[in-house]
């Protein structure tokens, strides 16, 4: 009894520093959280047709293990990621900031590098990614000049590595369902995101899939 009367006495002596400092953690917490920038994001789910054993494109045999289920979702996953079908969806954003009027109307807050084109340089960014979009082209690091594009994209985070840090891409359970989603700054961004990559999937790909796109979150 003793010992606890003692320990309530301590706890009595350092009450100053019991109340302050969770109350100065909170506040700084409060403002820290505050000074964030607001965070959407998008999704989208993708009927595969693999769990539907009705499904003519991509049917599966009655003896087919789930093993093998899972390695196909595995495969439409990576194939979502890859360089190839990242960098148009890249060019798609860049095109659409280089064409915006304001920097309101951009996706993202333009770089320095976006803002210091000239009028000359803009136009020729312009035409240069809107053929590589047309022919899925990669830019090439063996031209000066789409180097400097290649820096102007990954300035805007619109380069494949940066898109793949945004993107979730995942096999929802154990359904027919792939999720897609996209964390953003701007609503508009991820929205067009997640569709840009589900239909640049569905283009590519043989087979008919169904795309299911709720209205974007944010937190």
């Amino acid at each position: 009894m003793t010992e606890f009367v003692q320990f309530l006495k301590f706890l009595y002596s350092k009450k100053l520093i019991l109340i302050l400092v969770p109350l100065v953690t909170t506040i700084a917490s409060y403002f820290l959280v505050k000074k964030l920038p607001d965070q959407y994001k998008s999704e989208a789910r993708i009927s595969t047709g693999l769990v539907d054993k009705t499904d003519q494109g991509f049917s599966l045999r009655t003896d087919e293990q789930q093993s093998e289920i899972s390695q196909k979702f595995n495969n439409i996953i990576q194939s979502m990621l890859l360089k190839k079908t990242l960098d148009p969806i890249g060019y798609q954003l860049i095109l659409h900031d280089l064409k915006a009027k304001s920097a309101e109307e951009s996706y993202r807050k333009p770089s320095s590098l976006l803002k210091d084109l000239s009028p000359q340089q803009r136009s020729r960014a312009i035409a240069i990614f809107t053929q590589k979009l047309a022919t899925r082209d990669e830019l090439s690091p063996q031209k000066k000049e789409e180097v400097e594009l290649q820096d102007l994209l990954e300035s805007m985070k619109y380069d494949n590595e940066s898109l793949t840090k945004k993107f979730t891409v995942y096999r929802v359970g154990d359904s027919d369902f792939i999720k897609v989603e996209f964390e953003g700054e701007n609503p508009y961004l991820t929205e067009f995101a997640v569709n840009a990559l589900c239909n640049e999937f569905i283009t590519a790909s043989p087979i008919v899939f169904r795309v299911v796109i709720p209205d974007p979150l944010s937190f």
